[in-house]
């Protein structure tokens, strides 16, 4: 009964602590577990510069129309963003938008609109690898006069049709190089803007901000990119203004903090002439002298000392036949690489011992009878 007892009791633990590390993984799968990456998109025409506050602390400041800043990694789980007049304070916002952020995911959140109706928008980055020489472009459409757009190759191919406010195009995955585009009114022919060399980058990820007031003449596109980095992760961040890009690649961040290519005092050194591989003749004496010392049981030496790595000696030295073996459960002994007995630790020398003493026996055995017999001989002649 007490062994039962016992065990009942070991089970309810196990269920108990299972039970809790269940709903501890659940919670933090609830709470966002992980980090998740954020960056900010200034699209308000007239919202002049702004600070942005992240869970009530300042994260950001004096960010200017039209621009974009640095991916901001934050906790996964919901954060609460307030964008205010720079300087002012957080009770003067004029964005407040509470979002939730998975793990493991890159974010923009763009403030949108003329400042009385201003609002958050939030849109997925999609930083998964890029294939060599492609790349990732979309267009966001965050100007909030214009209408539905298209953009368009300077020979009217339309790329993206009917580009509606505030929302994004889906991704494409085009040939990188630099392109004319053209900024038209949704289903005409009407430019809205020229983009002559826009550059879109090899392994790098676009979108296309349209922001500003086609009524004012601050129409607009900006080239908002992204390096990705290990897991989907963003390694850098680079504005352009689209319709003043000369077609010149932009220097991205993650350069200077990539990988440095070793200098030459740094690379791996090429073998001097007296440590590079011996002549054809020096191997194979090398090789011969092993071969022989295979015979002597010095497998594993080389004439400079150091390992050998020729295999083909090692294993016809590491050969036993069945004869040796035979031989050597006969006599005790262990048999070496190369057919060589050597004594068994322990095993070997004890026999010897022990067949030494029966000798010694033996021999003393006789010389009792010896005596013996001399001692009858004596007392007979006596007699």
């Amino acid at each position: 009964m007490r062994r039962i007892g016992g065990r009942l009791v070991a089970a309810l633990v196990l269920v108990a602590v299972l039970t809790l590390a269940t709903a501890v993984s659940a919670s933090a799968q609830e709470d966002g577990d992980g980090s998740s990456f954020v960056r900010l998109i200034h699209a308000s025409p007239d919202a002049g510069s702004v600070d942005v506050y992240v869970d009530g602390e300042l994260a950001v400041e004096d960010v200017t129309f039209p621009s974009a800043t640095d991916f901001l990694e934050l906790d996964a789980g919901t954060h609460d963003f307030d964008v205010v007049p720079t300087g002012a304070g957080i009770d003067e916002a004029v964005i407040s938008e509470s979002v939730d952020l998975a793990a493991g995911t890159a974010y923009d959140i763009s403030a949108v609109g003329l400042v009385e109706e201003a609002e958050a928008v939030v849109y997925t980055v999609d930083l998964s690898a890029v294939d060599e020489g492609q790349t990732r472009v979309r267009l966001i459409h965050n100007a909030p006069d214009s209408g539905p757009v298209d953009l368009a190759l300077g020979d009217g191919t339309v790329v993206f049709a009917g580009a509606e406010y505030p929302f994004e195009t889906e991704y494409m995955d085009v040939e990188a190089g630099t392109y004319d585009f053209q900024v038209l009114a949704a289903g005409t022919d009407e430019v809205l803007l020229d983009l002559p060399g826009v550059s879109l980058e090899s392994g790098t990820v676009h979108d296309l901000y349209a922001v500003g007031l086609v009524e004012t003449g601050s129409f607009e596109v900006i080239n908002v990119s992204a390096v990705p980095g290990e897991d989907g992760l963003p390694a850098s961040t680079t504005v352009v203004d689209a319709a003043q890009d000369d077609g010149a690649t932009p220097e991205p961040d993650a350069e200077e903090d990539a990988t440095p290519v070793a200098e030459e005092e740094d690379a791996t050194p090429v073998a001097d002439e007296e440590d590079a591989t011996p002549e054809a003749e020096d191997e194979v004496t090398a090789t011969e002298e092993t071969a022989a010392g295979a015979e002597d049981g010095d497998v594993g030496e080389n004439v400079g000392g150091e390992t050998e790595q020729e295999q083909p000696a090692e294993d016809d030295a590491a050969v036993v036949t069945a004869e040796d073996a035979g031989a050597a459960e006969d006599t005790g002994d262990t048999v070496a690489a190369g057919g060589e007995a050597l004594p068994a630790s322990g095993v070997g020398s004890t026999a010897a011992a022990g067949n030494s003493l029966a000798g010694l026996l033996l021999v003393a055995g006789l010389l009792a009878a010896a005596a013996a017999i001399g001692t009858v001989a004596r007392r007979s002649a006596a007699r």
